[in-house]
């Protein structure tokens, strides 16, 4: 059976081994320009590598671009803190959870709750130590995060992928990092607090340059 070319674009279907990625558009192709459109215009398995900012993100400080399937800080802000907040999600109760890589530094976590001036409680690897899961909360300007409770974890090397999951229920707060592919433990870290109640998903850095990717949030009553 011949090999189709549906969108014109002169490449044929990588399903019967050519090397369009997307035989129905014909803007989508190996070699394409990369669009930020939330597409993999280009068939090289990555989607908005190297673009700006969707609109539903909202750096609050330093810069963010998309990159490799997820996004990461171009630039660190004041401090040397860089913190992005998902526009388009608010909750209270809330499980959430997100693959996460360093590529250079050390620090990196997830945040929820977080109001549009960058206020709220985040999860952290590597702050106090390359060993570290620590809860803490941002209050604004100048962003440097309020320790709450720490614990140790199995250290992770750079450029290995692990997984952040923070849990925000009512007062409780509850953190666990482990890395991708082995088993998920029990909740490692938690704490109570009741400063903030509702608002966005989030991430920052600390002179870090991290790639945040698979994000979910499971609702939880």
């Amino acid at each position: 059976q011949p090999c189709n070319d549906a969108d014109n674009d002169g490449q044929q279907d990588a399903h019967c081994g050519g090397q369009d990625c997307n035989d129905n558009d014909e803007k989508v192709y190996n070699g394409a320009a990369e669009q930020c459109n939330s597409k993999d215009d280009d068939c090289d398995g990555q989607t908005d590598e190297g673009c700006s900012l969707h609109s539903d993100w909202k750096p609050i400080n330093g810069n963010w671009v998309m990159e490799e399937n997820g996004i990461t800080p171009s630039s660190y802000g004041y401090g040397g803190h860089a913190i992005v907040i998902n526009q388009t999600t608010s909750f209270s109760n809330v499980i959430t959870s997100v693959k996460t890589m360093i590529n250079s530094g050390t620090e990196a976590g997830v945040c929820g709750r977080m109001n549009p001036d960058g206020k709220g409680y985040c999860l952290s690897y590597g702050w106090g130590g390359i060993n570290q899961a620590t809860l803490s909360y941002y209050n604004g300007f100048p962003y440097n995060p309020e320790y709450l409770n720490s614990t140790t974890v199995t250290a992770i090397p750079q450029s290995e992928k692990f997984m952040i999951k923070l849990l925000l229920g009512n007062s409780e707060l509850k953190g666990k990092i482990w890395t991708e592919g082995t088993a998920e433990p029990d909740w490692q870290v938690q704490t109570t607090d009741n400063r903030f109640t509702t608002g966005s998903t989030g991430y920052y850095t600390y002179y870090t340059k991290a790639t945040f990717t698979d994000l979910n949030n499971e609702e939880i009553s």
